[in-house]
């Protein structure tokens, strides 16, 4: 008995699948090891045993996949380049460690070069999650124990180095799905995707199912993390409006963003406390209005926590009626810092005339979980890039170190809207930051 089967012509998807290739971020880190460079090629210090073993012995840890891999993750996450770390790998396929005759067979550069792109690709696109980054793992996968990878990745995060993400409003104008590829073709590791005022049609329909799950296939194409969702806010969403009508209809609105947060796998989700103005509200009214945030929070609370998402509530320009850092902490003092904090915003912040910026973040630095950076040039909320107001960054970022804040140093300047090339704007925007911020690798002096 026979049968026969018609193989399928794929020829007519291929150009569809080159061009979604060559704008994901798999491309990106192909792009980056088009060579090796070997201006590194000393051995890293306070390396982990588990990976400095890989180096200090590299026949057989450097020509098992396991041994690369994480001294790859490591690696990247120090502030090396692929292309160093394939070089800093050859380098040592280079010297005499009993190979034998195996590079007579095999080509030294060209295995560095293909098992460094490999496991780089899979961190840069978010494939990589570093699940099994970890002692136990590693001694069972033969390596050495003590200290693990895991261990050294978060500690060079709290030496200085820190992911730069960005908020989508930087384009608040442009459709979300256009935005993000720009995004991260400028090299951000990260996004917070805004939702803007609910009384207008932005350029983001997240209460749309079919646009949250193209949002979430595209984060995860392009190798880019949700890090927070912005909820939306108008005075018509106000947490602080005592009629229960109306704040039932916020409560709704407000728990539906925390389940659009979680599909897209958002790690917060950051909210206004309130829409009014406190000139506006007579003094006898406060305190039910404060009353109102309370209720709200602990509503919006229950559901995030079932969800996963932590609420980041944002310290807001000094007119309004929650802005004040006292009450903040208080709003958020009854609940753990991982599911409820508070997130800093330096332009709005810097408007407290009378309190300096590094003085407020130092009174709230110990909830604060987000941030959000941008200057003004201190009487309107401009939403400049830092250093294009008044603010003094060196002695904010002094307190912001001194901090134990181990998050994404997250951007929410704003870009002209109809500049022709807003990827040269964005990629100009992020080297700004690295200027600012003094990135470095957090092993000095190799």
């Amino acid at each position: 008995m026979e049968s026969t089967v018609e193989i399928p012509d794929a020829a007519p998807s291929i150009p569809g699948w080159l061009a979604d290739y060559e704008q994901s971020a798999l491309a990106r880190a192909h792009r980056e090891m088009r060579e090796i460079r070997q201006d590194r090629t000393g051995c890293p210090r306070e390396l982990p045993p588990c990976i400095a073993h890989c180096l200090r012995d590299p026949n057989p840890h450097l020509l098992k996949p396991t041994g690369l891999q994480a001294l790859t993750r490591v690696l990247l996450a120090s502030g090396w380049e692929p292309s160093q770390i394939a070089g800093l790998v050859c380098a040592r396929y280079e010297e005499n460690h009993g190979w034998g005759d195996l590079w007579e067979k095999y080509e030294a550069a060209a295995r560095a070069r293909f098992y460094v792109r490999l496991f780089s690709g899979l961190v840069k696109t978010g494939v990589d999650r570093e699940i099994d980054l970890n002692a136990s793992a590693t001694r069972k996968r033969g390596t050495a124990g003590g200290l693990s990878a895991a261990s050294t990745l978060r500690t060079i995060k709290g030496k200085g180095w820190m992911e730069i993400g960005i908020s989508t409003g930087v384009f608040y104008s442009k459709p979300i799905r256009e935005v993000l590829p720009w995004i991260a073709r400028a090299g951000f590791d990260a996004v917070e995707l805004w939702t803007g005022d609910p009384r207008c049609r932005t350029p983001f329909d997240w209460r749309e199912p079919a646009e949250i799950a193209a949002v979430r296939r595209s984060l995860r194409n392009l190798g880019l993390r949700a890090t927070s969702f912005h909820a939306p806010y108008s005075t018509e969403t106000d947490p602080s409006e005592p009629d229960p009508i109306h704040r039932k209809n916020t409560v709704a609105l407000l728990i539906e963003a925390v389940r659009a947060a979680a599909a897209v796998e958002a790690q917060a989700l950051v909210v206004h406390g309130s829409a009014a103005e406190r000139a506006w509200v007579p003094e006898a009214e406060r305190p039910a209005r404060i009353e109102s945030v309370r209720e709200t929070l602990s509503l919006l609370h229950q559901e995030a926590r079932a969800h996963g998402v932590a609420i980041a509530v944002e310290t807001l320009l000094p007119h309004l009626l929650t802005a004040d850092p006292h009450l903040l902490l208080e709003l958020v003092k009854p609940y753990p810092k991982e599911e409820m904090g508070i997130c800093f915003d330096t332009g709005h912040c810097f408007l407290w005339h009378s309190w300096p910026l590094e003085r407020v973040y130092e009174l709230l630095g110990d909830r604060v979980i987000a941030l959000h950076v941008n200057d003004n040039r201190g009487v309107t909320d401009d939403h400049l890039a830092p250093g294009q107001g008044k603010i003094d960054w060196p002695r904010w970022l002094a307190a912001l170190r001194r901090s134990a804040f181990s998050g994404v140093f997250l951007l929410e300047a704003v870009l002209p809207q109809e500049t022709a090339d807003p990827l040269s704007g964005l990629i100009a925007l992020r080297q700004l930051t690295v200027g600012l911020l003094g990135h470095e690798p957090a092993w000095a002096g190799i």
